[in-house]
């Protein structure tokens, strides 16, 4: 990345934080639920399904590292082009840096891996697969 770009997705300061964020994980779950989401970044956005704001949590309000994006693109498996129609997709979104976080842990915890073996089940089995992750790993 050369010195001239910016290392995080621009999130604008007047946006109320609270609102915004919860605004945005709407917007991300709904691209990840649509009848025929995206293959590749359909299920990852769903991901962010059980992803809830932290009001103390600086990362709620700040956009997503272009490293962090970078991680999930490379966890997930994606060619150089999935991976910039990834950060044109997480810009447009305007994923912030909990969100990212948030994603990143679903895939390492395999909760990713699950939803793409359960991709032609019901979206209610698909919830209850991301909801029900963190008592599987208990």
């Amino acid at each position: 990345m050369s010195s001239g770009m910016a290392s995080c997705i621009h999130w604008p300061p007047d946006y109320v934080a609270g609102e915004a964020f919860e605004a945005i994980t709407r917007m991300a779950t709904a691209d990840g639920r649509r009848d025929h989401p995206d293959p590749l970044f359909g299920p990852i956005l769903f991901l962010l399904a059980d992803c809830e704001y932290a009001p103390l949590d600086k990362s709620s309000c700040s956009g997503a590292t272009y490293k962090q994006l970078a991680l999930i693109a490379h966890e997930a498996g994606m060619s150089a082009d999935e991976r910039r129609s990834w950060y044109g997709v997480a810009e447009h979104i305007g994923l912030t840096r909990r969100h990212a976080g948030h994603i990143i842990a679903r895939i390492q915890d395999g909760t990713l891996s699950r939803a793409r073996e359960a991709e032609g089940q019901h979206m209610g089995q698909l919830i209850e697969l991301v909801f029900t992750s963190d008592e599987r790993e208990d």
